[in-house]
């Protein structure tokens, strides 16, 4: 069984707490607080049987856990990172892995050396109608375009995810989503095949255009007040096939659909109700852990220094 010492309540509170209760592969042994006194209300609220830390050092070197969540703000992330693989721990992480790739440049070899568990939380790899996209894309050879569209709602300020400096921005909170799931979907092996055709990058918007192959690959995300309904859709133009997989109201897994059109016949696909998990996030990382020692398909680390390194020269 590994258990498992949090850090970061917040998100962790809202998504990872839930999943892992979901779970008997899993149990939460640790939970840091930072003096927020959060950790007391989510100890209550979820009925925990764990230790409160207020020292985070002492909860990784515990002997208590063997795998440490890190789900604290993204400029934390390498320094927890580097502390985890001194107490040989396995590790879940959410994304981005660091600001940039040199600051966690050489920790995935550190890991696989010490063959510890090392997965950052891109979540989209595990959501069952991404897993039919696919399908589709799979026994497509001639695939035309990939048209990405991410529009946010943003009703109040975000804190340290506005600080592009803390790790925040849409580069690293959106666009690095995009990319882990374009690398799943196309199978690609060489993210730097991915030739740029046009770029604009700003605080909270990017329009990016790719060509991959025959593919041109066009991504949209924009996040302001102006938005009157936050939606996130995937279409794919192929020769034979087309598809479009759409979000309409964010983390709900009730409120998403795949539409796929072959021989001139429409075909609508519902997402499967697993452990009738409402919240698409809980739900994502739900699969994601639950996948743990049975396949490969997890963004390890390798992958995430990669997409990071991606990331920082665009």
């Amino acid at each position: 069984m590994f258990k498992v010492g949090i850090i970061g309540l917040n998100f962790g509170g809202s998504v990872h707490i839930p999943a892992y209760q979901k779970s008997e592969k899993f149990k939460i042994t640790g939970i840091f607080d930072n003096g927020s006194g959060k950790a007391k209300l989510l100890k209550k609220k979820y009925s925990l049987n764990c230790k409160i830390y207020k020292n985070v050092e002492k909860m990784i070197s515990s002997t208590e856990n063997n795998l440490i969540d890190i789900c604290s703000p993204t400029f934390t992330h390498s320094k927890y990172l580097k502390k985890v693989y001194e107490a040989k721990k396995d590790v879940i992480c959410e994304k981005p892995m660091g600001l940039n790739f040199s600051q966690i440049n050489g920790l995935a070899e550190k890991f696989d050396k010490k063959k510890l568990l090392n997965i950052v939380n891109y979540e989209f790899r595990f959501e069952f109608l991404m897993n039919e996209l696919k399908k589709i894309l799979k026994r497509n050879k001639d695939i035309n375009k990939i048209d990405i569209n991410w529009l946010i709602n943003s009703k109040k300020k975000d804190g340290w995810k506005a600080t592009k400096k803390k790790g925040g921005g849409i580069a690293n909170e959106l666009l690095c989503h995009t990319i882990d799931y374009l690398i799943f979907l196309l199978d690609i092996k060489d993210l730097f095949s991915m030739l740029c055709l046009k770029k604009k990058i700003l605080k909270n918007s990017c329009h990016l255009t790719f060509k991959l192959k025959q593919t041109l690959i066009n991504i949209k995300i924009i996040r302001n007040l102006r938005i009157k309904k936050s939606e996130h859709s995937i279409g794919i133009d192929c020769k034979k096939e087309h598809a479009t997989l759409s979000y309409f109201h964010p983390f709900s897994s009730k409120d998403k659909n795949l539409v796929i059109f072959k021989d001139g016949l429409k075909k609508e696909v519902k997402n499967l109700d697993e452990r009738n998990i409402s919240d698409d996030r809980i739900l994502s990382f739900y699969n994601l852990i639950e996948s743990v020692n049975k396949n490969s398909n997890h963004t390890n680390f390798k992958k995430a220094e990669l997409i990071r390194r991606f990331l920082d020269n665009l």
